[in-house]
Parts: C-alpha cells; sequence; structure tokens
C-alpha cells in the first residue's frame, strides 16, 4: 500500500505554484508595459544589465496563463478539456517563438519576428541581435513548451514534465547564480544575446511552479510524505542550496580581496556541488520514503493477520457458549413447555385487549380511518370514516378503495390516483395534492387533507396500507378567502405597511415600491423614518406615536422623501393590531399618495387670492368712476331734460325717445352710462 501524501502540504505546495503563476504574468506583462511605454526600469534591473525581450515577455505571458489553466480539476469533465486545450494551443505558441528565435542563431537568417511588436533601439546591452532573445533564452522555451504539451502524460516510473521542469530549473538556476556572482561566461556566450536577470528568476518561478502543481505525483512525491524520506527532504534540500550558494558568494568575495585565484573555478565548484548534494539529499530521501512504505504496508498486514485471529477466537468461544446455553435449554425444555403454554395463554388475552382498545381508539380520534390489505381492498375503517364517506362499514369492508373512497380534483373534475397504489408502489408515506374532493355516497363533497402509510410486519414487508383522513372544507374557504384579501391587499390602489410594534417594517405591498422607489429587501426591517423629509416637526410624530401606541388610531398627512430625493404627500391611517389579551402586536398604516390632489389645492388657493385682488381692485376703480362722474352726469340730466321740453329749439319724436332713454339710463351704473351716451350721441349726431 502507498504512502498518503499529506493534503495540507499538497495545498501549500500547490498555493505556491498559482503564487509563481501570477507573478510570472504580472512581471511580464510588466515587461510589456515598460517596451510599449519606454521604461528602461521594467525592461532591466539595472542600467548596465541585458534587457528581457519583448518576445521573451510575451513567452512568458503565455506560459503564466497555461500553468493556471492546468490547476482545474479533471474531474471536471469537458469544461477541463476545453481549458486544457487552450492550454496546449498556447504552450504551442510558447514552443514556436523558441525554436524560431534559436533557429536565427543556428541558420544566421531573419525570420522577423525579433522586433515584429516593438524595435529596440541600437546599442543595447550584451545584445548581438536587436530585439532577439538570448540562445538559452530559446533553449527553456522549447523545453517549457514541451514539458506542457507534456503535463498531462505519464511514463512508466514518472511524469515526462517533471524531468523537463528540473532541466528548466537547472539552466535557470545556473544564469542566476552567475549573475550573483558576476561570472558572464556563465549567463551567455560571448558574442550573443545574454539571458536578462530577471528572465532567469522567472524561469526557476516557472520550473518550481509547474513541479508544485501536482506534488504528490512520482518524482515530487516525496515532498509531499509525511513519512521522514519527506521530512529530511522538505528540510535539507532548500538548506543545503542557500548554504552552498552563501559559502560560494563568501568564497568569491574572499577572492575579490585577494584570497583566491579563480572566480570561474570556485563558481562551478559551488554550482555542481549543489547539484550533485541535492541528487544525493533526494536518492536518500526516497530510499528512506520507499522503507517507511514498506514498513507501514508491513505493519498494518500484520496488524490485519493479529485482528483475524481475534476474530477467529471470539468467533469459536461464542460457537462453545452456544453449544453451553443449547446443552442447558435441552435439559429445561420440560419446564418450558408448561410455562409457554401459560404465557400463550396470557398472549391471546392481551391480543384480545389490544384489539379492543384500538377499535376504541380508532372510533375515538376525529379523523377518519381506512385500512386496507396489498389488493386494496377495505378491512378496517372508523366512524369518522363512516361519517364522511357515507358507507357503514359492514358495506364497506371487502370492498376496493376507489369504490368507497372516491376521490376528484377539485378544479378538473378528474379522479386522482388512488393512494393505495401510490404508497404499494413506492413504499413510503404519501399525501394527497391540494384541491382534493371526496364524493360521498350521497353526492355530498368535501375537501379533504390525508396521507397514506404502509403497514409492515415484523420483517419489514408491506401487509397493508392505512390512510387518515380529515375534511378541511371550512379551512379551505378561510384559505381562500385569506388568499384573496392578500392580493387585494398586495395589488390594491393604496399603500399598505405593517410594522412590529417597535416600527420596524415587516410587509410592504407592490404599491409601496411604486410610490417610494424602496423594494421590500430594502425596506424590511427598516423604520418608516427612511422617508422622513424634517418637513414636519418632531412634535408631529411625537403626537402620532403617542396616539397609536395608546391604541387608537390616528389619520393626518405626511410630507414624505421618496428614495430618489423627491418630496410628496400622502394621506395615512394608522391603527394598531392587538393579539387575543389587546396586547399590541403590529402597527398598519394606510396610505394615498396626494401629491397631486395637494398640489391642485395649492393652485386653487392661490388662484383665488389674485382673484381677491383683482376684486379690490375693481372695486377701488368703480368707487373713484362713480365718484368723478356723478357731477357731470347730473348737468348731462338736466340739459337732455331742457332739449325735451323743447327749450333750445323744435325737435322731432324719434329724437325725442331717444333723449328720453340717455336721461333714464343715467341713472344706471356708471360704467355703463358713458358707453349708452357715447351710442346715442352717435346717433344724434
Amino acid at each position: 500500500m502507498a504512502d498518503r501524501p499529506a493534503r495540507d502540504l499538497i495545498s501549500n505546495f500547490q498555493l505556491f505554484a498559482k503564487i509563481a503563476s501570477s507573478l510570472v504574468i504580472v512581471i511580464a506583462l510588466t515587461v510589456i508595459f515598460g517596451w510599449y511605454s519606454d521604461i528602461a526600469i521594467f525592461k532591466s534591473i539595472l542600467p548596465n544589465l541585458v534587457t528581457m525581450k519583448f518576445n521573451t515577455a510575451l513567452a512568458f505571458l503565455l506560459t503564466g496563463i497555461s500553468m493556471r489553466l492546468f490547476f482545474f480539476n479533471p474531474q471536471e469533465g469537458i469544461s477541463y478539456k476545453h481549458k486544457c486545450l487552450i492550454a496546449y494551443i498556447l504552450s504551442a505558441i510558447v514552443f514556436l517563438i523558441g525554436a524560431g528565435s534559436l533557429s536565427e542563431y543556428i541558420f544566421s537568417w531573419d525570420l522577423g519576428i525579433d522586433q515584429l511588436f516593438v524595435r529596440e533601439l541600437p546599442g543595447a546591452v550584451q545584445t548581438s541581435n536587436l530585439g532577439r532573445m538570448a540562445p538559452t533564452t530559446a533553449v527553456n522555451f522549447i523545453l517549457i513548451g514541451i514539458m506542457l504539451l507534456l503535463f498531462n502524460k505519464k511514463a512508466k516510473r514518472f511524469m515526462p514534465y517533471q524531468v523537463i521542469s528540473f532541466a528548466v530549473g537547472a539552466v535557470a538556476f545556473l544564469t542566476f547564480v552567475a549573475y550573483l556572482y558576476s561570472v558572464k561566461a556563465l549567463y551567455g556566450f560571448s558574442r550573443y544575446t545574454t539571458m536578462a536577470a530577471h528572465t532567469a528568476f522567472l524561469f526557476l518561478l516557472i520550473s518550481f511552479g509547474t513541479l508544485c502543481i501536482r506534488p504528490e505525483g512520482d518524482l515530487m512525491a516525496v515532498s509531499t510524505s509525511r513519512s521522514f524520506g519527506g521530512f529530511l527532504f522538505r528540510r535539507l534540500s532548500a538548506t543545503f542550496v542557500m548554504v552552498l550558494v552563501l559559502l560560494g558568494w563568501l568564497e568569491l568575495l574572499g577572492w575579490s580581496k585577494g584570497y583566491y585565484v579563480s572566480e570561474l573555478g570556485m563558481t562551478l565548484f559551488v554550482i555542481i556541488g549543489t547539484i550533485i548534494g541535492l541528487v544525493i539529499i533526494y536518492f536518500a530521501s526516497r530510499r528512506v520514503y520507499l522503507l517507511d512504505i514498506v514498513r507501514e504496508n508491513t505493519s498494518r498486514e500484520l496488524e490485519a493477520s493479529v485482528k483475524i485471529a481475534q476474530e477467529k477466537t471470539t468467533e469459536l468461544t461464542a460457537k462453545l457458549k452456544e453449544l453451553e446455553e443449547l446443552k442447558a435449554a435441552v435439559l429445561n425444555v420440560n419446564d418450558d413447555l408448561g410455562l409457554k403454554q401459560a404465557e400463550l395463554i396470557r398472549a391471546e388475552e392481551s391480543l384480545s385487549y389490544e384489539k379492543e382498545r384500538l377499535a376504541v381508539t380508532l372510533n375515538s380520534i376525529g379523523d377518519g380511518v381506512i385500512a386496507t390489505d396489498t389488493e386494496g381492498r377495505i378491512t378496517l375503517l372508523n366512524g369518522i370514516a363512516e361519517m364522511h364517506t357515507g358507507w357503514p362499514k359492514a358495506d364497506a369492508v371487502g370492498r376496493p378503495l376507489e369504490e368507497v373512497f372516491n376521490i376528484v380534483h377539485e378544479k378538473t373534475r378528474q379522479r386522482c390516483v388512488n393512494p393505495v397504489k401510490m404508497v404499494l408502489e413506492k413504499g413510503e408515506i404519501i399525501g394527497l395534492a391540494n384541491h382534493t374532493i371526496l364524493i360521498a355516497r350521497d353526492g355530498t363533497e368535501k375537501v379533504l387533507a390525508d396521507s397514506a402509510a404502509p403497514i409492515r410486519d415484523s420483517k419489514g414487508n408491506i401487509i397493508g396500507v392505512v390512510l387518515v383522513f380529515r375534511d378541511v372544507t371550512a379551512q379551505s374557504k378561510v384559505d381562500e378567502q385569506v388568499r384573496e384579501l392578500s392580493t387585494a391587499v398586495e395589488q390594491g390602489p393604496a399603500v399598505v405597511v405593517i410594522t412590529g410594534p417597535e416600527g420596524e417594517i415587516q410587509y410592504v405591498n407592490a404599491k409601496f415600491t411604486q410610490v417610494t422607489g424602496y423594494s421590500f429587501q430594502e425596506a424590511s426591517g427598516k423604520n418608516p423614518r427612511i422617508l422622513k423629509s424634517d418637513e414636519q416637526p418632531v412634535e408631529f410624530y411625537k403626537n402620532l406615536w403617542d396616539t397609536i401606541k395608546s391604541g387608537r388610531e390616528w389619520r393626518g398627512e405626511f410630507h414624505n422623501k421618496k428614495k430618489n430625493g423627491q418630496l410628496y404627500w400622502e394621506a395615512a391611517s394608522i391603527s394598531p393590531i392587538k393579539d387575543a389579551d389587546g396586547a399590541i402586536t403590529h402597527f398598519i398604516a394606510i396610505k394615498e399618495d396626494i401629491t397631486a390632489r395637494k398640489a391642485t389645492e395649492d393652485a386653487l388657493v392661490k388662484a383665488n387670492e389674485q382673484l381677491m385682488k383683482l376684486d379690490q381692485l375693481k372695486s377701488d376703480f368703480v368707487s373713484t368712476v362713480s365718484h368723478e362722474l356723478r357731477t357731470p352726469l347730473s348737468i348731462t340730466r338736466e340739459g337732455i331734460s331742457l332739449v325735451i321740453d323743447d327749450i333750445p329749439g323744435k325737435i322731432n319724436d324719434k329724437q325725442k325717445e331717444i333723449l328720453l332713454t340717455s336721461r333714464d339710463n343715467i341713472d344706471l351704473p356708471p360704467l355703463v352710462v358713458p358707453l349708452l351716451m357715447r351710442k346715442q350721441a352717435r346717433f344724434l349726431v
């Protein structure tokens, strides 16, 4: 039996892999942005170091995305297959980028891919061809492309991608340490572009990240094991690498002080020593790991053998005990026969008593009870069932259930499925559907609520069905009235709000949402003060609460604010809802939006005030005119009288008639007289 890897260690390794892939994507995007924005520090860490080429950053971006896609669980089926397909396509592109760049070095040609997206200015540090990645970088991308394409492939004893990942990490580690030790000969060929420092760092992240995606498999299994070998590998590997690199750096520092002769030899020593040390640690740890597995398997097999032996011993002991008991039972069989006979008599008496008690119980309960056999024929029904069905027990027993228990759907009038058949098919308790009607023997109808359950014997076999039902006609009518009332409240033209005794909103209807803009979810649990506009004084609200908390109804008008900040008027009636003990449990508010009516009333008040002002102006004007015209009109009246008396001269009858009319009109209101005078004067002229 193989050693099971530790779940928590696997999770930690996979978390590192996710962080590594995310860092690769972020750094790659940063470099791409640096090329497009011409920011030098984004392209190279220091001014005197080689830049990470644009194609290198692009390949890193595609690699990071592929790593993220491989994190999905293969159990996800078609979804995982689609994501793997995308990852394989991106991996192939990475391979082609590396292969194309390497071919340009080998065959001395230019495929036009080096500066396809951006152009690098001449004079770039440690760059043989502008925009072209280093040969070692191209080789690593070829290996990464192959590694990702083989990600889900498995050889006989290991996963090939893990071996390639180690190779990528080895090249990156060599370059990274060379940068640390300032050995230019190791991070690039003399006349070709060299690998950038942050390029080597990203290769290390990719190498360790891909190994950690599935750390429980094959070459990485020892790293997640709880065995001594796994513990040894996790503790020594990283420490061994860091110690050797640090010692090498210290030795190189000593050489720079004149203590050593060759920096190259020292660097190679550290690198080779590190690799050899890791290999030794790995194989030693794996050996311990395999020995632990063998030991654990042996221990488990031994424990299983001991357990089987103990079970056999226990079984033999039990059989011996059974034989002893059987022997004692045979010796006492005669005595037991007499006791059994007495027990049988008592059992028959008890059974008779239980039957009588069952019959009394069935006839005493308020629900109808009908029992049937497995053929669906009635074997028992109580008095309530007789009353509801109209069938006496003597007539009903032995008949099919459908004949006595005639049930149809209230709306469609179609016969309902026989509940006994449903119980026998499913072997479990079932209930009737809603709107089930029982048609009694005399044709009367009743709404029922019922359930049917199987009757089982001591072995669990179904030997019949029991049906329990009750008349819920009155309750059905009440429920219908409640539904109609609820519909009326919900769809009514008035706003309805129900709150708890402390004012927390528990219900609002659709009209509330239409008027205020607040949905039920937004208003639920809030206080109605969310509508408060501060247009009304505190005393107004205090009077409201004093009124309704005293158990009285309050009527009035609110000047409230909607959700969108718009003010509106509403007339409201708020009443307390009390329980059977008279305690207030809720408050209900019925409100109407009267904003339009208020606006009309305000307009009428303003119009009335304007009319009153105009009426006053008219009265003032008439008073002035009457005062100014009274004296001239008196003189005119006297003059007309003189003309009628022929004092100035003789006039004809027609003229005299007109003058008489004019004199009479002088007594009319002052505003009318001048008009008549002007008309008559024109006639006279």
